[in-house]
């Protein structure tokens, strides 16, 4: 196991109620798997894992994109979101937003520094007024954040990805003019 791997199966250990995870291991899933206060797990790397009375795995005939979990998931209806940044990458403006709105409890990401620029990921999530736990490793990385306080405003979301998406215009111009 990985120093990620070991620093979130200790997180997991803690957790209780519905987690939703984008693109984590075999290894945490068996983690969440022998958690027995974790009600349920969707998972959207490729199954489903729902805690009943007869214990089996569901699989997806796709996967979920990330771009639509508000469509799927209920407000506040799940307590822990598990991320890993190499799968959120693509949609990041709208996964921020949609885990503030989705999750009640704690927001985990992790991933390598080199995938994903970390200070924009916290000046992006500190718009909401959360606290955030960095937890640095040789060239990785986990944030854990706390989002029980954290508001959304649908006037605001649209302002924070209006202006996200210009800052990716001008980053992807700015590239192309250094080239």
């Amino acid at each position: 196991m990985t120093d990620i791997e070991k620093h979130l199966s200790k997180e997991i250990k803690k957790m209780s109620g519905k987690i939703i995870t984008i693109g984590i291991s075999d290894k945490l899933l068996e983690c969440i798997e022998n958690n027995n206060s974790i009600t349920e797990c969707m998972a959207m790397n490729s199954t489903i894992y729902d805690k009943g009375d007869d214990k089996r795995f569901f699989s997806f005939n796709k996967t979920l994109s990330a771009n639509k979990l508000r469509k799927k998931f209920k407000k506040k209806k799940h307590t822990n979101l598990i991320m890993n940044i190499k799968h959120i990458e693509r949609n990041i403006k709208t996964v921020i937003r949609d885990s503030i709105y989705i999750t009640k409890d704690t927001v985990y990401i992790y991933g390598a520094k080199k995938d994903f620029d970390v200070e924009l990921l916290k000046k992006r999530y500190n718009r909401y007024k959360v606290e955030i736990d960095y937890n640095e490793y040789k060239n990785s990385y986990v944030m854990k954040i706390d989002v029980k306080k954290a508001k959304n405003n649908k006037i605001k979301d649209i302002f924070y990805y209006l202006g996200d998406t210009i800052y990716n215009g001008v980053e992807i111009f700015s590239d192309f003019l250094v080239n």
